[in-house]
């Protein structure tokens, strides 16, 4: 028997009276799983009252900028620095977590461009592409496996004495006029 197909209300989408969506997973938007877009995720900073902060906070999660997140949220580059911002916790815990958001996307695209590639046009004539290539990027490939695996990947040199143990240091200076000195 076939798979059964996903459908919104498989991801928490919910019809006005309550009952699950029927629509396909995924329906009307670019994304194969999940909601449809009348019933899209809800955002993790609902909770916080302050219109200009939930604005702020769902900015910075797309963007990673505060610069450009307070374009977004419509407030000065100083607001988020107020003491009364600083001071309150709910918000500097979504901060911490729109941030760690913004680096998810990042580390999304570099895994995209790093495994799926991106298509480039080649083959210019007056003007217009030939046709396409896909490029793949070894250097974000790597920067991927250190982060996933840093014991295997990082880079490293280890130096020890004999046995394992730590290296002894002889410094003689014959300026100073003294016979070198044996540390242990």
């Amino acid at each position: 028997m076939g798979q059964k197909k996903k459908t919104c209300g498989d991801f928490g989408g919910q019809k006005t009276d309550g009952s699950p969506c029927g629509r396909a997973a995924g329906w009307g938007t670019d994304r194969e799983h999940g909601r449809c877009k009348h019933h899209p995720e809800p955002s993790p900073f609902e909770h916080i009252q302050h219109p200009k902060k939930r604005a702020y906070l769902a900015a910075l999660s797309e963007t990673g900028n505060k610069s450009r997140a307070t374009e977004i949220a419509g407030i000065d580059r100083s607001t988020p620095y107020t003491k009364q911002w600083l001071e309150d916790s709910e918000f500097q815990e979504g901060v911490h977590r729109a941030e760690h958001m913004a680096a998810d996307l990042l580390e999304e695209e570099a895994r995209r461009r790093a495994v799926d590639g991106v298509s480039e046009p080649v083959g210019w004539y007056r003007g217009t592409a030939g046709g396409t290539v896909r490029r793949y990027s070894d250097t974000l490939l790597i920067f991927l496996l250190k982060g996933a695996r840093p014991d295997k990947y990082r880079e490293r040199m280890e130096h020890t004495g004999p046995d394992g143990g730590p290296l002894g240091v002889k410094i003689y200076l014959p300026e100073n006029g003294r016979d070198p000195v044996d540390e242990q």
